[in-house]
C-alpha cells in the first residue's frame, strides 16, 4: 500500500491502537487500508506569495460550504482522517469566511499532507486525495525540493500554482519567473524520481487571475468572471471536455505572448499530461493579508477547475475522457473538411 504521509510502498502494521506505516510510523486511518477506492496525491507548487494555501483553503471552504452544507451536490460529503487535515478544514477556512483574512502562509519546514475521504462527487464518485503543501521558499532550489518537498515531487499530479503579476510588470520578467519555477521543480524531481516525466501530471493554474482580465482574450475572461459555484453541477464526461476547451484556451493565450512559450515548451516535455486553467481563489485582491469583506460562496471563481482536473485525468477516469476529447476533434474535422 502506497502511505499518504511518506509516499512509500510499504507494509502496514496492525498494533493495538490501530494500523501504521512501517517505514514512516504514521497512523493511518483504518479505511484507508482497508477500502479498495482510487487514491490521488496531489502536490502544490508556488513561489512564496503566490496563493497556494489560500487556493487550497478556498477550494476547502467551497466544498464544505457550499457542495456539502448547503447540498449544492447531492449526497456529497468528506472527511478528514487526521486532526490535521480538521484544522484545515476549520481553522483555515475560518480565517476567510469569518474573519476576512488570509491564512497564513505554509511553514516550510515538514508539514503534514492534508489527507482526505470523499464520498459522492458526482459522477465521479468516492475517493481518498491527499495534498502536499510546502512553503513557497522551498521551491527556490532543487537541494531543497530533494529533501523538504520530496512528497511534492513524488506526487502522482501537480497543481502548479503560478500568479503572473506577482512575478513582474512585463511579459518578459513574467516569462523567465514561470519558467525559473518550473525549471527549479523539475530538476529537485527529477533528482529523486526522473520517471515522473512518465506518470505525473501538471496543472498549470493561473492563480489571482483577476488581475488579468485585461490581458486575457474575451471569452477567457468572461469564463473566469462567470466562474462561480453555480458552474458545476454536471460534473460527467462531457464536463471534462469543456475544461479541456478552456485548457487550450489558456495555453493559445500563453503560447501568443513570446516570452511565454519556453516556459509552455518545457512544461509539455516533462510531464505526462499538462493542464491549463485560470482561477481566482477569493475574487479580488486583499490589502494586505485582509479581505474586503469575508469570503462569500460567490466570490471564488473557477476553483474547482485545477481540483477535478487532478480526477479526470487519472487511469480510472482520464480514459473516458481523453475518448471524448478525441471524438470532438474528429467531429470538428468532419465538419470544417478535414477528413485527415
Amino acid at each position: 500500500m502506497i502511505c499518504p504521509y511518506c509516499l512509500n510502498d510499504v507494509e502496514v502494521e496492525v498494533r493495538p491502537d490501530g494500523y501504521f506505516c512501517s517505514q514512516c510510523g504514521s497512523r493511518i486511518y483504518s479505511e484507508y487500508v482497508r477500502s479498495r477506492l482510487p487514491r490521488v496525491f496531489v502536490g502544490m507548487v508556488g513561489f512564496s506569495g503566490h496563493g497556494k494555501t489560500t487556493y487550497i483553503t478556498s477550494l476547502v471552504f467551497l466544498l464544505k460550504d457550499v457542495f456539502m452544507n448547503m447540498g449544492r451536490w447531492k449526497d456529497f460529503s468528506f472527511m478528514a482522517l487526521d486532526m490535521e487535515t480538521l484544522s484545515l478544514i476549520y481553522d483555515r477556512v475560518k480565517a476567510l469566511t469569518k474573519e476576512a483574512r488570509l491564512p497564513e502562509a505554509t511553514p516550510v519546514n515538514f508539514p503534514t499532507p492534508f489527507v482526505m475521504q470523499f464520498f459522492n462527487i458526482p459522477y465521479l464518485g468516492d475517493w481518498f486525495i491527499t495534498f502536499y503543501d510546502v512553503g513557497g521558499e522551498v521551491f527556490e532550489h532543487p537541494d531543497r525540493i530533494s529533501v523538504q518537498g520530496n512528497l511534492v515531487a513524488k506526487s502522482s499530479s501537480v497543481i502548479f500554482i503560478l500568479s503572473l503579476r506577482d512575478c513582474g510588470d512585463t511579459w518578459e520578467a513574467r516569462g523567465e519567473e514561470a519558467f525559473r519555477l518550473l525549471n527549479t521543480f523539475i530538476l529537485g524531481r527529477d533528482r529523486l524520481y526522473p520517471q515522473g516525466r512518465d506518470y505525473q501530471n501538471l496543472i498549470v493554474t493561473l492563480t489571482k487571475a483577476d488581475t488579468l482580465v485585461r490581458d486575457m482574450p474575451k471569452q477567457l475572461a468572461e469564463y473566469l468572471i462567470k466562474g462561480d459555484y453555480r458552474e458545476y453541477t454536471d460534473l460527467s464526461p462531457e464536463y471534462g471536455l469543456k475544461l479541456s476547451e478552456v485548457s487550450n484556451a489558456v495555453r493559445e493565450w500563453l503560447y501568443s505572448i513570446n516570452p511565454m512559450k519556453g516556459f509552455l515548451s518545457l512544461a509539455e516535455r516533462s510531464f505526462r499530461k499538462v493542464r491549463y486553467s485560470v482561477v481566482s481563489a477569493i475574487g479580488s485582491p486583499p490589502v494586505g493579508d485582509k479581505l474586503l469583506a469575508s469570503l462569500r460562496p460567490e466570490d471564488p471563481k473557477r476553483v474547482l477547475d485545477p481540483f477535478l482536473w487532478t480526477l479526470y485525468d487519472t487511469e480510472e477516469k482520464g480514459a473516458l475522457v481523453s475518448l471524448i476529447e478525441s471524438f470532438s476533434l474528429f467531429l470538428k474535422r468532419l465538419f470544417s473538411g478535414e477528413r485527415s
